[in-house]
This record gives C-alpha cells, sequence and structure tokens, in this order.
C-alpha cells in the first residue's frame, strides 16, 4: 500500500496538538484567549460560544489523535493525549490561568514524562493514570502554603 502525502490539515493539527503537551503554552492560550476556554459570565447554558466549539474541537483532536495510525506522530502522546483529554474539562480550563496550577503540571510532566535519556518515574512505568483531580489537589495545596506563608 503506498503511502498517502501528508495534507497541510494534517501538519497543522499535529503542531497544534503537540503545542497542548506544553504547560507554558497552556497558560498562553489562558491569557491570550480566555473566550476560548471559558464562557462569559452570564451566558446562557444553551448558547454556542468560542468556549463551547473549542471544546467540540477538542473532543474531535482527541478522539482523532488517539488512534494508533495517527498517535504514532506525537513526540509526546501520553501528555499530548492527556492534555487533551483534561481540556475538555471546564475546571481544569478555568484553572490554566493559575501559574501555580500551571507549575503543577510542569512538576507532573518532569515525572511521567520526562526529557529523553531521563528515567520515568516507577508509577507513570507502571501505566498509572494521572488524574485531573490529582493535578487539582496538588495545586489547591500548594496554593494553600503559599498564601499560609
Amino acid at each position: 500500500m503506498a503511502n498517502k502525502p501528508i495534507s497541510a490539515r494534517f501538519t497543522l493539527e499535529l503542531e497544534f496538538v503537540l503545542c497542548l503537551a506544553n504547560p507554558d503554552y497552556l497558560g498562553h492560550l489562558a491569557h491570550a484567549f480566555p473566550h476560548l476556554l471559558v464562557s462569559p459570565e452570564g451566558t446562557a447554558a444553551s448558547t454556542e460560544t468560542d468556549a463551547t466549539k473549542f471544546v467540540r474541537y477538542l473532543e474531535y483532536l482527541y478522539d482523532y489523535w488517539r488512534k494508533p495510525e495517527y498517535s504514532q506522530y506525537l513526540t509526546h502522546p501520553g501528555t499530548t493525549l492527556r492534555n487533551l483529554e483534561l481540556l475538555q474539562q471546564e475546571q481544569f480550563r478555568k484553572d490554566l490561568i493559575n501559574i501555580h496550577f500551571r507549575q503543577a503540571l510542569i512538576d507532573r510532566l518532569a515525572v511521567f514524562d520526562p526529557p529523553p535519556g531521563l528515567p520515568a518515574n516507577d508509577a507513570a512505568v507502571e501505566g498509572e493514570a494521572v488524574q485531573p483531580q490529582a493535578v487539582n489537589q496538588d495545586v489547591v495545596a500548594a496554593d494553600t502554603v503559599a498564601v499560609q506563608a
């Protein structure tokens, strides 16, 4: 079977989902494009906002890129797919504005998806899933300590 040429859309979406693995990029989205992550206060639930459209797009990307024939192109598939899944949760998107929350994501990234040549955390190797609640609780604990200091 001959290889099909890679389309511009495929390349564009691949570059975008790879960026979503980076907590600093998620922070950039939260600051530069907050309307994509959180619907404005007072918006009726039935109103289609930029945020609801973006969540649908994220759902599409997650469903597409988790397929083995496409996930093979992801340089950090675990982090990329985890962030795509977490971005579908409203609380996670709201929390991205918080620098401490993003730092917790960065810290977790170093443990579960280390740079090449460094060993991964044993729990990550055994396939322990990273739950958004765990990230949120880590950040809440860090914020509590920072406020008390």
